[in-house]
């Protein structure tokens, strides 16, 4: 399943339909556990673990799931026995199986009604930001060893990474570019004012997930800003930033 194409046919979905706010909160949690499971067919959540991700006890959790469920939105199979794990289904909504080109149409055969998204009010290109104090980097000067003349790569201050073999080859992700397009885009949730080594990982995994297309997680960005409840604005849940966006 395509986490981003998953979105947008959900957002298609509510432009006719509603959610309540636990119903709309346990959606996204179930979608951010099953990205974490590599999207499998069936996954499995504990009741008090989803209750502690999205703030609400488990009596709300049953009629929220049951909600999903009954919308079409999920399935799901509980334990028989009083604290058994349930099983979890995401229903995929973008009306395409793997390697289907889906129909430019929303699940009703209807076109959708709703108004594109504006283009960036920004160059694509990002041209360089001067890192704030804490991110000064180092540079580490060249040494030669057995006339062989390697030059250490340049790491922030505040990470402790192992030094790589030269032999090995060398990432190409754009992590703070990524945190700075989250701070650009996203004004209404906190800002990211440090990547650690977990949010790195996140990081890797998700431009990994996403094929190394830097304009998804302006997308992801974008629709959490646009939206009130993710961003905030509603005051029903906040929740939300840039750890929720790209785990």
């Amino acid at each position: 399943m395509n986490y981003i194409k998953q979105l947008n046919a959900f957002y298609d979905w509510l432009q006719e339909n509603r959610l309540s706010t636990s119903a709309f909160a346990l959606y996204f949690a179930l979608l951010m556990a099953n990205n974490k499971c590599g999207w499998a067919d069936w996954f499995q959540r504990t009741n008090q673990s989803l209750c502690g991700l999205i703030g609400i006890d488990e009596k709300t959790l049953i009629r929220a799931r049951n909600e999903l469920k009954q919308k079409g939105l999920i399935d799901f199979k509980s334990g028989s026995k009083r604290g058994e794990i349930t099983k979890y289904k995401i229903i995929n909504l973008t009306g395409e199986k793997d390697g289907e080109i889906p129909p430019n149409k929303c699940l009703d055969g209807k076109i959708p009604v709703y108004p594109p998204v504006e283009p960036p009010a920004f160059p694509p290109v990002y041209p360089p930001v001067e890192p704030p104090d804490i991110y000064k980097l180092k540079t580490k000067t060249e040494t030669n060893i057995n006339n062989n003349s390697i030059s250490n790569e340049i790491v922030s201050a505040d990470a402790d990474m192992p030094s790589q073999d030269s032999r090995q080859p060398k990432e190409n992700i754009p992590y703070q570019q990524i945190a700075d397009l989250y701070n650009r885009v996203c004004l209404s949730l906190p800002k990211v004012e440090k990547l650690t080594d977990k949010r790195r990982r996140h990081i890797k995994a998700a431009w990994k997930n996403f094929k190394g297309d830097i304009s998804v997680f302006e997308e992801v960005f974008r629709r959490a800003e646009v939206s009130d409840f993710l961003s905030g604005r509603s005051g029903k849940w906040t929740g939300c930033n840039f750890d929720w966006l790209i785990i």
